[in-house]
């Protein structure tokens, strides 16, 4: 059984904050970056948008800040970072992964592609690879140092 006084739950309670700007359209996936106060936002709009986000302490909300964004040509499904934090990979359905450099600003479209709208992707830190789900019923392995 949890219980708990009326004033530490208030203490723990942050307000609802939107993304400023916001996606145009409805939000597929959201993946904080592992080394930074990054968090990348995927959506139907064809966009996933990089924002940093800092906390207000003064009335316990959050700011967004945008930085930048990887356009796709349809609807993004799924986003995620390396293990360092340094890329932010972006799929969905126009079937390509692409890359972004965040040190760099280069922005890449992976060789290859699955043949129908890619679910989800996520990085495997112990394997060092991107990994890829797609609604083709198969997944593929990214190496990412060619």
């Amino acid at each position: 059984m949890f219980s708990s006084s009326a004033s530490s739950s208030q203490q723990h309670q942050l307000k609802d904050t939107e993304l400023n700007p916001a996606p145009n359209d409805g939000i597929s996936d959201l993946a904080f970056s592992p080394s930074s106060d990054l968090l990348a936002v995927s959506s139907w709009d064809n966009q996933t948008r990089i924002y940093d986000v800092q906390l207000n302490t003064f009335n316990s909300s959050f700011n967004s800040i945008p930085k930048t964004a990887i356009v796709h040509d349809q609807p993004v499904l799924s986003c995620a970072f390396s293990s360092d934090g340094s890329k932010v990979f972006s799929a969905g359905c126009d079937k390509q992964i692409k890359v972004l450099d965040l040190q760099s600003g280069q922005q890449i479209a992976l060789q290859g592609h699955h043949d129908q709208p890619i679910k989800s992707i996520k990085w495997s830190a112990t394997l060092n690879t991107l990994v890829s789900a797609s609604w083709d019923k198969t997944l593929k392995y990214w190496d990412l140092r060619s």
